[in-house]
């Protein structure tokens, strides 16, 4: 994938070739690896059955999939939010055949459809690499999740040139395999 497509990520439908970025984010998606990771992420945390959580920059629909399948037992649901009708289309048609109680929006980070403090949790996945002000997304993120509510957020950092591993965490996160507080 050319460098000019990865850029399409902060507007897909205006990008050159849409289909492009959907089939390149199928494939990596589907990588063990990357689901294997997604879903220490979500082990680690606190969304439990019952939880109401929002997958911002949800894409293909993937881990929304798999947040539901964590939250519904006891009648939660999971909401995916992208800007992208392209890539709500994709999620949509993924998440028909499961029956599980999932919703999709098409919507701004900046700007998030719901009311204050009515979120247990904000899952997002390369989503602040692609924002003009990530300190505007997680003051918008602050704002729906309910005291005690928690962001769970995984992002890479693609300006360097090297990478350090393992990352040092930053205040107040969990860094990656680290067991629950």
């Amino acid at each position: 994938m050319a460098r000019s497509s990865i850029v399409g990520f902060r507007d897909v439908d205006a990008s050159h070739d849409p289909a492009d970025l959907i089939r390149y984010l199928q494939t990596v998606s589907e990588v063990p690896f990357v689901r294997d990771r997604a879903q220490a992420r979500l082990t680690r945390s606190r969304i439990a059955p019952g939880h109401v959580v929002a997958d911002l920059g949800c894409g293909l629909g993937g881990d929304t999939i798999m947040l539901a399948r964590q939250v519904s037992p006891s009648g939660g649901r999971a909401i995916g939010i992208d800007r992208s009708r392209a890539m709500l289309e994709h999620a949509r048609a993924r998440a028909e055949a499961s029956g599980l109680p999932i919703e999709f929006r098409e919507g701004d980070i900046r700007s998030l459809p719901f009311e204050d403090a009515s979120l247990d949790a904000c899952w997002m996945e390369r989503v602040l690499i692609y924002a003009d002000d990530p300190a505007a997304v997680l003051a918008e993120v602050r704002r729906v999740l309910r005291p005690g509510g928690q962001a769970v957020v995984q992002e890479y950092d693609y300006r360097g040139g090297h990478a350090r591993w393992p990352a040092p965490p930053a205040p107040g996160c969990i860094p990656s395999g680290a067991p629950p507080r």
